[in-house]
């Protein structure tokens, strides 16, 4: 009786067959989950798509504010609370860049799109590899303390603030709230060392300006028409009359930051030197002429308490030949021939 031969597959072949497995296996896995692969194509897809809906929203927006503001917005109008009313799909901070420009920082779940806008309102997305800006938190004169922020998907190993010992970081994408107190109007340096020990160097200069109010009566004048004055530089300033056969200057009061500062009512020059406050200038003007001498004018202080009524001659280092008029129970001159000194 003739036995049959059983038929099967060698240790080879199923070694084979195994290692083609793998291989395919390998290369749809690779082809799903790999950097190129649908998982990753995708996840770049929505990315994507998103940032454009950040970028979208952003323009849409600026197009509207500037129809509300019949062209004439300005970046002062894109202010956080302006954002948070008018793109709400998205977590967004208003921030100021280290230049001229503002910031904009749109977040939703782990992505961030970090958009710049110019002085002009024009929008671009931000090519920096290390993103960063800051908040101001505190200010004590010149001295203003601030928060700072940064983002690098390299990740971040180390930073050293001005003045400070050298932080070390874990290879952070994202770094939020790091103190520091710096000078107005000096520039300043940080440094951040990302994964793999390059350095790079971040320039920080915080200008920040202060208000200058003028209650200044029309028949006198300022030489200095500005409305800011940056914060520790000196501001100064000279009031006179418009006209000097009917005005002068009566009083003559400067405040910084709330605080009377000293004026020469009797020139009315203002100097004050390392501003640190909002300045606030208030004058009042007199009627009657005003006593010029070399060349600097000289208001009714300078003849004030040498009246006597009935004396047509007032005596002060030579004379000035003048009438009187009673206003408000004092005697103010009035120059009608000639003065000498």
């Amino acid at each position: 009786m003739k036995s049959g031969k059983r038929r099967g597959i060698t240790l080879i072949s199923l070694v084979v067959t195994i290692i083609v497995l793998l291989i395919l296996a390998g290369i749809t896995i690779s082809l799903v989950i790999g950097d190129k692969g649908l998982f990753n194509n995708a996840k770049k897809a929505t990315d994507s798509y998103t940032q454009g809906d950040m970028n979208d929203k952003l323009v849409l927006e600026i197009a509207n504010l500037q129809t509300e503001k019949l062209g004439a917005a300005t970046l002062e109008d894109i202010t956080q609370e302006w954002i948070e009313e008018k793109i709400q799909d998205y977590d967004c901070k208003v921030k100021d860049n280290m230049s001229s420009n503002k910031l904009i920082i749109m977040k939703k779940n782990k992505l961030v799109g970090i958009f710049v806008i110019d002085e002009y309102l024009n929008i671009t997305k931000n090519t920096e590899k290390i993103v960063w800006f800051y908040d101001i938190i505190s200010k004590q004169g010149n001295n203003i303390k601030i928060l700072i922020s940064m983002f690098d998907d390299r990740g971040i190993t180390k930073v050293e603030l001005p003045g400070q010992e050298s932080i070390i970081m874990n290879a952070q994408e994202e770094i939020q709230d790091l103190e520091c107190t710096i000078q107005n109007g000096q520039e300043y340096i940080i440094k951040v060392t990302i994964v793999g020990g390059k350095e790079e160097q971040l320039k920080i200069q915080i200008n920040e300006y202060y208000q200058i109010v003028k209650n200044i009566p029309k028949e006198l004048t300022i030489n200095n028409i500005s409305e800011k004055v940056l914060g520790g530089s000196n501001y100064e300033a000279t009031i006179r009359s418009t006209n000097t056969s009917k005005y002068y200057l009566d009083t003559l009061k400067v405040t910084m930051g709330g605080i009377e500062v000293k004026a020469n009512e009797v020139t009315g020059n203002i100097k004050i030197e390392n501003v640190i406050g909002d300045i606030e200038i208030t004058a009042t003007r007199g009627l009657g002429n005003c006593l010029v001498r070399n060349g600097v004018l000289l208001n009714k202080n300078y003849l004030l308490g040498n009246v006597r009524e009935g004396v047509s001659m007032i005596e002060k280092n030579g004379y000035v030949e003048c009438s009187l008029e009673a206003v408000n129970n004092n005697y103010r001159s009035y120059i009608e021939l000639e003065y000498y000194f």
